[in-house]
């Protein structure tokens, strides 16, 4: 008599992970079009639902809690997704959910029919660049950079960064290489040692290195220059959203997903600046 082993009769997908990876699988259809919609995802829609009922709702974050492997990324990418790919390649799934969620998923289901959300996604890499105030309000505007390239959108944006805003007018200061101020700035650099020259601060503020722009931030307080025309994270993401509407109507509002977001308070409770990353998020709220 022949031995039956198991895998005679079982056998997994052949995309099937154990583990979800934002950074490596969150545009792999074949891999988060496999969530299993569950009666904790009818909680999760339960729990967003402002989302759905209001364009003047006001801003709230939600920390997805759990333990390790129950699917919190995954659900992340699936929510992403939801709420923004065009309606026709995700309709089946929205299907599926207005008959396993109930109210909520109707609920869902008729909120796309002519409303969506943009997406910014940051994963656990981000929340390990995360040191400070400073930090975390730079990664912000860099992970809305990356998703307008992402989604073809950056160069129809007028709405520049800070790193933008401060290399655009370096270029600018420093097109002859014998202004007052580019002498200055050239000088000053040499004593920081972080960089060798006013075109290494540039190339970095090109490559978005977030130590370049506390440099030159920290540079104009200290000698009481009148910024470039000055934006913040939340003004940056308001009138990104700005421009997004007048190109798309359909698009009311921008989500940030982050993945292990509670890293970041790990990473700021070791330098003692947890309190100022609470006030930074309700500010983004």
């Amino acid at each position: 008599m022949s031995k039956k082993r198991y895998s005679s009769f079982v056998s997994l997908n052949k995309f099937f992970k154990d583990v979800f990876s934002v950074e490596d699988d969150l545009d792999n259809s074949d891999i988060w079009k496999k969530y299993i919609f569950t009666k904790s995802f009818k909680e999760i829609l339960n729990s967003i639902d402002f989302l759905f009922k209001s364009e003047n709702f006001k801003k709230k974050s939600i920390i997805l809690s759990g333990k390790y492997g129950v699917g919190k990324s995954h659900t992340l990418a699936v929510i992403s997704h939801l709420l923004w790919d065009d309606i026709q390649t995700i309709e089946p799934i929205i299907e599926n959910i207005k008959r396993d969620a109930d109210i909520p998923g109707h609920t869902l289901a008729q909120f796309r029919e002519d409303k969506k959300y943009f997406p910014v996604i940051l994963s656990g890499k981000d929340s390990n660049e995360i040191y400070d105030e400073r930090t975390f309000d730079f990664r912000l505007q860099i992970a809305l950079e990356e998703a307008l390239k992402k989604y073809g959108l950056f160069d129809k944006i007028s709405e520049k960064s800070e790193f933008d805003l401060y290399h655009n007018w370096l270029k600018t200061q420093c097109e002859n290489g014998e202004s007052s101020v580019c002498l200055s700035l050239n000088s000053n650099l040499e004593k920081t040692g972080q960089f060798g020259s006013l075109e290494e601060l540039m190339a970095a503020l090109s490559d978005r290195d977030p130590s370049s722009l506390s440099i030159i931030k920290d540079l104009f307080t200290q000698w009481h220059l009148p910024q470039p025309y000055h934006i913040d994270s939340v003004g940056y993401y308001e009138n990104v959203l700005k421009e997004l509407q007048s190109k798309d109507k359909s698009i009311i509002g921008i989500v940030i997903y982050w993945d292990e977001f509670t890293t970041v308070f790990e990473h700021a409770g070791r330098s003692n600046n947890a309190k100022k990353l609470v006030v930074s998020n309700d500010r983004l709220r």
